[in-house]
């Protein structure tokens, strides 16, 4: 407030958070994933401890949908449902449980 030209939202985003500091959630990671040539279909991913979300996104038809506590194979799944596309590429490095399951599947 020191300068003569301030964002108030800034300061009211400033209070939200400080009034919410003990609710907020450490994430793992998280990645965004959308389309160059549909920006309408998109996903985000994250994990949370050792939980995996996904939420898919598809502004076009205005349908959104989360996932909860799904495992690597699930996501890799969805996520090339939802997209159209092959992305399992992209996700080697953050689903590195998914041969684990797969070991286990194939023992079974």
């Amino acid at each position: 407030m020191k300068y003569d030209d301030y964002d108030t939202n800034f300061y009211i985003m400033c209070s939200c958070l400080l009034e919410n500091f003990n609710d907020i959630a450490k994430i793992d990671w998280a990645k965004h994933v959308e389309l160059n040539e549909n920006g309408n279909i998109n996903a985000d991913i994250f994990k949370l401890d050792n939980n995996i979300f996904l939420a898919t996104h598809n502004e076009t038809i205005n349908q959104h949908t989360l996932y909860r506590n799904i495992n690597p194979i699930f996501c890799k799944n969805k996520l090339n449902e939802h997209m159209g596309i092959n992305v399992s590429s992209m996700f080697t490095d953050l689903l590195p449980e998914q041969d684990k399951i797969i070991m286990k599947l194939n023992e079974t």
